[in-house]
């Protein structure tokens, strides 16, 4: 395997204009508001209906799955610490353009239904408070809204990310401490 180090990882001869913005920190917390918006809030409902009383064996599996997943792409980026390691290693490894170029468009298909997934589960909640508007209008106005954050800059987007996982992580411990205090002989 030929090394990306040095090169702009992308295959040609000028040096990536991308600042680095995102810390651990930020990234960690990106990853948690996307498991906690999209598995947690947007899902859960129906794989409670699927799943029944053990919804939490899918939920071990998936926490396995993804530290699995986790621990790959941090191996990934030690090796190509360049954006669209993914594409990168694939190049590198089988040295097939198609098959890289097929691994990119997964990466972008992955992101666009996690985003859209999310966006669904919050016009759901959404349309609960404002019920006169349909909850494909709230999902793709709210999908609108953050792309403009987005294209102003990836530190506000970052910034909002940060915020919202707060609320998010906020509310399902309200949730917890709720059940806890309202239903106690749930804990046993």
């Amino acid at each position: 395997m030929k090394s990306s180090e040095g090169g702009d990882g992308g295959g040609g001869s000028s040096p990536s204009n991308l600042k680095r913005t995102i810390g651990l920190f930020q990234a960690t917390i990106f990853g948690i508001g996307l498991i906690l918006g999209a598995g947690i809030y947007s899902i859960i409902g129906e794989a409670a209906g699927i799943a029944g009383n053990v919804v939490w064996v899918s939920f071990i599996v998936a926490g396995l799955l993804a530290l699995i997943i986790g621990l790959s792409y941090a191996e990934l980026s030690s090796i190509f610490p360049k954006s669209s390691a993914e594409y990168l290693f694939v190049r590198e490894a089988f040295d097939n353009e198609f098959l890289s170029l097929s691994v990119g468009y997964i990466v972008i298909f992955v992101i666009v239904s996690s985003a859209a997934t999310v966006a669904v589960g919050f016009s759901g909640y959404m349309a609960i408070f404002i019920h006169y508007v349909p909850e494909i209008i709230i999902a793709i106005i709210l999908i609108v809204l953050l792309s403009i954050v987005n294209f102003y800059g990836i530190s506000e987007s970052i910034n909002i990310n940060v915020l919202f996982t707060f609320v998010e992580l906020v509310g399902l411990f309200f949730i917890i401490i709720a059940c806890i205090c309202i239903r106690p002989d749930l804990q046993h």
